[in-house]
């Protein structure tokens, strides 16, 4: 697989060489995921379940209310992309995303925050891709959740005294 850039240094093209002709195609569509959200919230899971479920790049989503019921699930489901709540019915999020890691080396975990945020190098080193603050709009979540099914590192920026953030 090769992967090149444009001058925005987003990624722009992925070639994967046809199976059939072995020629390099190209391929700007993420891959139908199966997500899985761990929020001890039940109005947050239906929440991200609405939005996601109607993206097709979702295949399926899947949602757990606890740590516990979140391993389950995950290793029932084999999600590619978990979002996962910071703070799990008393287990921290960092805890669960290195257990969640662990077990699943290839999924994407997002972690996710009505509070604060967490830096680039703490949720790398628990194996996140990523943070998304959960007062964002929408589309913004949405967006930034794709990014990380595409592979993409979205931990955001804080900007004018941490007041906003941008993805």
């Amino acid at each position: 697989m090769t992967i090149t850039m444009d001058a925005s240094s987003r990624v722009d093209v992925i070639r994967i060489p046809d199976a059939r002709t072995h020629e390099w195609t190209s391929d700007t569509a993420c891959r139908p995921q199966r997500v899985l959200i761990v929020d001890e919230h039940e109005l947050v899971q239906a929440g991200l379940r609405a939005l996601l479920s109607g993206e097709s790049w979702v295949a399926s989503c899947f949602t757990a209310g606890s740590a516990e019921m979140a391993v389950e699930v995950a290793r029932r489901t084999q999600p590619q992309l978990i979002l996962l709540s910071m703070s799990v019915r008393g287990r921290s999020g960092l805890e669960l995303c290195r257990e969640l890691r662990a077990r699943l080396p290839l999924a994407k975990i997002v972690l996710m925050s009505a509070e604060g945020r967490v830096s680039t190098s703490l949720g790398q080193a628990h194996g996140a891709v990523g943070f998304i603050p959960q007062g964002l709009p929408a589309s913004t979540i949405i967006a930034t959740v794709k990014r990380a099914a595409e592979g993409e590192k979205v931990f955001p920026k804080a900007v004018d005294g941490d007041r906003r953030t941008a993805l």
